[in-house]
C-alpha cells in the first residue's frame, strides 16, 4: 500500500524478541494484555478519585484544625 502524497508511510511494527512464537500485540485490548490494561485503568481511576476526595474535604479539615499550624509539643 502506498502512502498519499505528502503523507509518510506508517512505521513497521517492531521485531518480536528472540524466542517469541506468537503474533505481535497490536492493541491494548489484546487477549494477552487485557487484564493488565484493565488493572492499570482501574488503578489510575481509583487514584484520581482519591485525590478528588481529598481536595474536596481538605478545606473542612483545615477549618476543624483551625488552620495548618503545628500543635505545640
Amino acid at each position: 500500500m502506498s502512502a498519499s502524497p505528502g503523507r509518510p508511510e506508517p512505521p513497521e511494527p517492531p521485531e518480536p524478541p528472540p524466542g517469541w512464537s506468537g503474533p505481535a500485540i497490536t492493541s491494548a485490548w489484546d487477549r494477552r494484555v487485557r487484564a493488565l490494561t484493565v488493572g492499570l485503568v482501574a488503578v489510575v481511576t481509583l487514584v484520581a478519585f482519591e485525590a478528588l476526595a481529598v481536595v474536596t474535604v481538605l478545606p473542612d479539615v483545615a477549618a476543624d484544625l483551625h488552620g495548618f499550624a503545628r500543635p505545640s509539643p
